[in-house]
């Protein structure tokens, strides 16, 4: 995605339209990436509605026409907008000849860069719950479903996906775009380098992580594109690393070009580009993936930061799968104290727009790590360390997924005070809650020892029964009984995820 000036200048004028009716009492807000914890938007009344469904109009046609989107459609764009009340949702419609454009980028960028324009207006619909794009009054999935059935070959009904002799579950990994041969400029990147990030290449360098990961995790992974392959690619004279995933499904499966020569017979400068698209969700469908996930960084102004996972609307074991992933995202990040308050959300966005999850009939996601436009995100993305901890993340939240497992916090809980006759141990278990990533180093100190050294009792457990039979002790002795011995304890796992501390109580009491 790519965003010009007239982005800013967009902005300005509707805050411009809301300053003159103040009346309406909407509070714009930072565009996207509120915490949880922002106040509800204040209920609208007729005239409030009604005014917020122009401004929405305005906005979405004022970024569809800030740039050419699209090689072949001339502007202006015109896009109508109606807020569905009744859902809490916006639903932007465009023309019929845009029927076409599904399923490839120039689409995809312009609803993007609309959807993420409108957040500021979004956020002032009481509950909002979606953007929903229609085209000639059909809905995104038609069009898709159209392209679908138009792309098929004949004989893909007979071919027969490699046999997955090994049993662990199979997951593609994605890394997102990659160069591809334009039809006038010859062989290149999908996007521009930002913030010294260019996407095609850094996903890479996520997806190598991830991979990594997900074989911790006990599955399989499947990476479309090649991984640190130095081999170059002859026709187009760029090392295999660099391209596109299209090219690696064509050298793995020539035999097989529904996989990566869709819609053969259009011709078109993107042409390759808009199968490379396809090719990713085609070839996780065919070999029965387990699930697929697709790795990207994000665009818009600057202003936008933080992770973002999107799946397809409606389709409910993708939602989960993203609502684990984001979850183990947000623990895995916030492990480390440099990244404490990077944003990442508790749930997933659904989308229809998106070709990598709409052609997909296996569990799919796409994660946007960050957002390349904006300057810290990007110093961020940059770091190996925060690169290890996000993927470690989208690992363990497929796990669970697969486990059926959920995400709450890894936590010891806190328990009721214990008691001990003097000259007798008092054996304290130590209760885990959540997935943690064994083995697990559980400690429990001493606090308030006077002039004595506190010591801490220290134990390693390599699974969650080893955890739950775990008891650190104490020995009740004389003293002891003149006030409550106090432990603090807490756990650490091989992810270096920690649990608050928690604070025990022993009162040791003389025999009765």
């Amino acid at each position: 995605m790519h965003h010009s000036r007239s982005l800013a200048h967009t902005g300005t004028r509707l805050k411009s339209l809301f300053v003159a009716t103040a009346s309406l009492g909407l509070l714009f807000a930072t565009p996207a990436f509120a915490q949880p914890d922002v106040p509800p938007p204040t209920p609208l009344d007729e005239s409030q509605w009604r005014q917020l469904e122009l401004a929405v109009g305005e906005r979405a046609r004022e970024i569809a026409n800030s740039r050419e989107f699209f090689d072949e459609v001339s502007r202006p764009v015109e896009i109508s907008a109606r807020l569905d009340r009744t859902s809490n949702s916006v639903v932007l419609g465009l023309d019929e000849r845009f029927g076409r454009y599904v399923g490839s980028l120039e689409l995809e960028d312009m609803q993007d860069s609309v959807d993420v324009g409108l957040e500021e207006l979004t956020a002032q619909i009481p509950g909002f719950a979606f953007i929903e794009w229609r085209i000639g009054g059909r809905s995104m999935d038609y069009w898709f479903n159209l392209s679908a059935s138009v792309s098929e070959d004949p004989a893909a009904s007979q071919a027969v996906a490699p046999a997955n002799e090994a049993k662990a579950p199979v997951v593609v990994v994605a890394a997102g775009h990659g160069a591809y041969r334009h039809e006038k400029y010859g062989w290149t990147m999908q996007r521009e380098r930002v913030n010294g990030v260019l996407e095609d290449e850094i996903t890479q360098d996520f997806a190598e992580h991830l991979a990594r990961f997900i074989v911790r995790n006990g599955a399989e992974p499947v990476r479309l594109r090649g991984g640190a392959v130095s081999l170059v690619h002859e026709p187009s004279g760029l090392q295999w690393r660099s391209l596109a995933a299209r090219y690696f499904i064509e050298n793995w499966r020539p035999e097989n070009p529904d996989l990566w020569n869709t819609h053969a017979d259009r011709n078109g400068p993107l042409k390759e580009r808009d199968q490379d698209i396809r090719s990713r969700p085609l070839y996780a469908n065919f070999i029965n993936a387990a699930a697929v996930v697709h790795v990207h960084t994000n665009a818009s102004s600057a202003l936008a930061s933080g992770s973002r996972v999107f799946v397809h609307t409606g389709r409910a074991d993708d939602f989960r799968l993203a609502q684990l992933t984001l979850c183990s995202m947000r623990e895995s990040i916030h492990a480390d104290a440099r990244y404490a308050d990077y944003n990442v959300p508790l749930q997933p966005s659904p989308s229809d727009k998106k070709g990598e999850n709409s052609y997909a009939k296996v569990p799919s996601m796409i994660v946007e790590v960050g957002f390349h436009t904006n300057p810290n995100d990007a110093k961020i993305l940059q770091d190996p360390d925060f690169q290890r901890l996000s993927m470690r993340g989208v690992a363990k939240g497929m796990r669970l997924f697969r486990e059926g497992a959920s995400c709450g916090p890894f936590a010891i809980q806190q328990q009721a005070t214990f008691t001990a006759s003097l000259g007798r141990d008092a054996w304290m278990p130590v209760s885990i809650s959540g997935n943690p990533v064994y083995p697990v180093d559980i400690k429990a100190t001493q606090i308030h020892c006077g002039k004595e050294t506190c010591r801490t009792k220290a134990k390693i457990v390599h699974s969650k029964e080893q955890a739950d039979a775990y008891r650190f002790n104490h020995l009740c002795w004389r003293g002891d009984e003149n006030s409550p011995i106090e432990f603090v304890v807490e756990a650490r796992d091989v992810d270096g995820v920690r649990t608050p501390p928690v604070t025990y109580q022993l009162k040791c009491v003389k025999p009765g």
